[in-house]
């Protein structure tokens, strides 16, 4: 800390004792899920827009952390924004393709958003997945 300005120092000073990270400074890979967790509460507490700097700051410091990308779908959602909750509702599935419910979420918002090509991708692709399902995946799907 001795090559940082003061200012920095004071404001990083005074972050840290709220346990916060101050978003100019860069995060450690291993405060993403403290992070992550952060998130999780301001959305509890309905406040998406700090949850959404929360998350970001946790994929920055950890890009192998995908929860983040549902947290921020969620949190995008919330506050109205389907484009961006679309693009990272899109990163999770690809992640783990395997999540019909998920895969459910990202069509049917894809439908809402005229984006009828892709809305009718996903919905094969969870039929397909669920045929690979308990019989309890048919569920969503008849809806």
């Amino acid at each position: 800390m001795a090559n940082r300005p003061l200012w920095i120092c004071f404001a990083w000073a005074c972050l840290g004792c709220q346990g916060l990270v101050p978003l100019g400074l860069p995060a450690e890979q291993d405060q993403a899920p403290d992070l992550w967790e952060k998130g999780q509460e301001a959305m509890r507490l309905g406040k998406p827009e700090y949850a959404v700097l929360y998350y970001q700051q946790s994929l920055a410091a950890d890009p192998n952390l995908v929860r983040n990308h549902l947290s921020l779908a969620a949190a995008y959602l919330d506050q109205g924004n389907d484009l961006a909750a679309c693009a990272h509702l899109g990163r999770y599935v690809r992640a783990h393709p395997d999540q019909l419910a998920i895969r459910i979420h990202l069509a049917d918002l894809q439908l809402r958003m005229h984006r009828l090509a892709d809305s009718r991708l996903e919905f094969e692709l969870c039929v397909a997945c669920a045929q690979d399902q308990p019989e309890p995946g048919y569920g969503p799907l008849i809806h």
